[in-house]
């Protein structure tokens, strides 16, 4: 189910395997990149899956802010909103290194003193479908 869809980012919910998603589609500033987080958490309040799937292969460049933005105000708020209170995320990355380090950063940085959030990386989309139906 396709819930927000612009040049920028495509969010939506899974039905079959029950997660939500965002795909980045290309690069773009602060704007683009918090409209599309803001845009997931409104679908996550909806479903509440306690499964996300971020495609961030095409993203770039991440600003510190905005990973701050993400560790601490975006993966708090659904790992609220999910069920139990405890919150997988799968991410795809690309080669790309920038981004690359970007991304681990986020994650490193929402991983602190948070144990409910399981985050996994990957550059195969079907690794990460895999990780997000296993139950570890």
């Amino acid at each position: 189910m396709e819930y927000h869809n612009c040049d920028y980012a495509n969010v939506g919910y899974d039905e079959a395997e029950g997660f939500t998603y965002m795909v980045i589609k290309r690069k773009g500033d602060s704007e683009h990149f918090r409209m599309a987080h803001y845009k997931t958490l409104e679908l996550y309040d909806g479903k509440r899956p306690g499964k996300h799937l971020a495609d961030t292969s095409k993203m770039g460049v991440v600003s510190i802010e905005d990973q701050q933005f993400i560790a601490n105000k975006v993966i708090p708020q659904l790992l609220k909103m999910s069920p139990d209170h405890k919150l997988k995320i799968a991410v795809l990355v690309s080669d790309e290194v920038f981004s690359n380090v970007a991304v681990k950063s986020i994650v490193n940085k929402s991983k602190q003193g948070n144990h409910d959030v399981d985050h996994s990386v990957f550059n195969n989309y079907e690794q990460a479908i895999n990780w997000l139906r296993s139950d570890n």
